[in-house]
């Protein structure tokens, strides 16, 4: 290095350490500071030259700490460490993003993020981005904007969590909803970023609850994170060891695998457009980056965050006796112990809304395509067209029914078929995301799994397929929802298990492999649909009891009535009167629109 070269670093450091008030216990370590703070200075240049202007680095409070140094202090390894049980992990796929439902938003502007946060030495990222989450889903519900203890959680959640050394945004979670914990007010449990003992009281009630929570890996599903952020703030953990030189732009550079991930912050929102990015709320000041804020790259699938945690349901004033716990795993209910003045007198704030769609699941998403040189015949489904169809085999790949996929581990299925497997169910395995079964067509692998145990409904009756039901529980990891692989939505019901009145149902179709004729059952290769039209419930009761069944029978009315026209049903007759399409196994996907 040039003797004019070092005066100009000498000059940048004296610069650094006025503006950011630095100061070193001795001529030794202020020599340290200055190596560090000259090898900063080469990595910047790195970087800029690297991305090409894409992200404006620079100097910054950091310049003086080596990456190790850094990583120590305001990074850790275990913020992603999480139950392995509980959570849905995704496959990373490639996909496009869509936005054109979407439009830019950011949450700051509705009022709902509290001010940037300084953790200082203390490695409290974790539990700062939860907190600061509850913050933004409280001011949601209730139109007030509160601040809570982060201290409580560093203090107070134990186990995997120590304190300033990091922590599990998951566990910290888990923490709070499994003892049922009380997120005290900031003036309650005053934070100071420093490791101390635990003052929880439990009797004290003045905050808020929270009683369910949903994590995802949504890796290579940004087209979901956005969807997911327009409905508001979320929590994610990601790779922030670039963010040392990071003093405005948006970042492009990073590697957010599983394994990179030792930082956690609060996406706000994101802006879209020519170049379009995420609003990241960290937690180093409002020094850093833009006021304390830092943009991300939308779309490149480097910069991606890789675990979304995500809260939303509508509240509203309501009787005591009406505020009834909602058991839906994909959605928040923070329960406000502190009752916002909008109630009147009499009622209290409850959060829950049954009409929303699992987001866990996102059940009934269809996302067909046509294979390339393959000519689709009416009767035949598109690849990806019925993303729930199950195939139930032996293990020697012999058909034995057909089912649906209702979630991650479970396939709902017919009882007449499965009942003499209930007890030697090792002997079958579910195939999954199939399409051609005698050939290999698909531009996708189907999925496998073992079968771990099969439930016959408890009142099936084989006399007159009365309850024919059975569900069959799979082993091995939970199914990933894929392009193709993806569960149908159950039926919502109401209190009388009726099907419910606040829908609407359009039509269905019926969807399977089943054997072509009963005299030589040899089953099609490609997945067949036919559309069967709905009946109307009173016609449908009536042209039933002129049959077999009696002019007493009643239909349940959990029941649709679909079917029974000539021409379009499962069962059609060809000009010799054969069977073609005798579906013995069959699934009915039904649509409904939302009243």
């Amino acid at each position: 290095m040039s003797f004019t070269q070092l005066n100009r670093d000498k000059e940048k450091f004296n610069k650094f350490i006025k503006m950011y008030n630095k100061s070193y216990m001795n001529g030794t370590e202020h020599n340290m500071r200055f190596k560090h703070f000259k090898n900063s200075l080469k990595t910047i240049q790195l970087l800029s030259k690297k991305c090409n202007a894409c992200t404006n680095y620079g100097i910054t409070e950091f310049s003086d700490l080596s990456t190790e140094e850094f990583t120590k202090i305001y990074l850790n390894s275990i913020t992603l460490k999480t139950p392995r049980t509980g959570t849905l992990s995704m496959l990373r796929s490639k996909r496009s993003i869509t936005t054109a439902t979407l439009s830019s938003i950011d949450w700051r502007d509705k009022g709902v993020v509290t001010s940037v946060r300084n953790q200082k030495n203390c490695g409290a990222c974790w539990a700062i981005s939860v907190v600061e989450l509850i913050e933004s889903v409280y001011a949601i519900k209730t139109g007030l904007l509160q601040t809570f203890s982060v201290q409580e959680m560093l203090d107070c959640s134990g186990g995997i969590n120590q304190g300033c050394n990091g922590g599990s945004i998951v566990y910290l979670l888990l923490w709070l909803v499994e003892n049922n914990i009380t997120v005290y007010k900031e003036e309650n449990y005053p934070t100071i970023y420093k490791d101390q003992i635990c003052t929880l009281d439990k009797n004290f009630d003045k905050g808020v609850k929270v009683k369910s929570f949903l994590t995802l890996n949504l890796m290579g599903r940004e087209d979901l994170l956005l969807s997911y952020i327009s409905k508001g703030p979320v929590s994610v953990a990601l790779n922030a060891l670039p963010w040392q030189y990071y003093v405005g732009g948006v970042l492009s550079q990073c590697d957010n695998s599983m394994a990179s991930l030792n930082h956690a912050a609060e996406i706000v929102g994101f802006k879209l457009g020519e170049n379009p990015y995420y609003i990241l709320k960290n937690s180093w000041g409002t020094n850093f980056g833009n006021d304390g804020y830092i943009h991300v790259a939308i779309g490149n699938n480097e910069c991606e965050p890789s675990l979304e945690t995500e809260w939303l349901e509508e509240c509203k004033c309501v009787m005591i006796s009406e505020c009834l716990s909602d058991e839906n795993d994909a959605s928040i209910d923070i329960r406000i112990i502190t009752k916002p003045d909008k109630c009147p007198p009499g009622k209290v704030y409850c959060c829950s809304d049954p009409s929303l769609e699992n987001p866990l699941l996102m059940c009934g998403k269809v996302k067909s395509q046509n294979i390339d040189g393959i000519k689709i015949n009416p009767d035949q489904a598109k690849f990806g067209e019925f993303p729930w169809q199950a195939l139930i085999l032996t293990n020697g790949n012999s058909f034995v029914s057909n089912g649906a996929l209702i979630d991650n581990k479970h396939i709902l299925s017919t009882a007449h078929f499965l009942t003499s497997f209930s007890k030697n169910f090792s002997a079958l395995k579910v195939r999954l995301g199939d399409w051609d079964i005698y050939r290999d067509m698909e531009p996708r692998p189907h999925v496998e799994r073992p079968v771990a145990s099969i439930a016959i409904h408890p009142e099936y009756s084989s006399s007159n397929m009365h309850n024919d039901i059975a569900v069959i529980t799979m082993s091995g990891a939970p199914v990933p929802v894929t392009d193709h692989v993806g569960p149908v939505c159950l039926p919502p019901t109401s209190t009388s298990n009726a099907v419910s009145p606040r829908h609407r149902w359009t039509g269905c179709r019926v969807s399977g492999w089943g054997a072509e004729s009963f005299d030589r059952p040899r089953y099609p290769g490609v997945l067949k649909k036919v559309p069967v039209p709905l009946w109307d419930l009173q016609r449908c009761v009536e042209s039933l009891r002129t049959t077999r069944l009696g002019a007493t029978f009643k239909l349940h009315p959990g029941f649709l009535c679909a079917g029974g026209e000539e021409n379009e049903d499962a069962c059609k007759v060809s000009g010799n009167g054969a069977l073609y399409n005798n579906m013995i196994i069959t699934i009915w996907s039904c649509e409904s629109e939302y009243l």
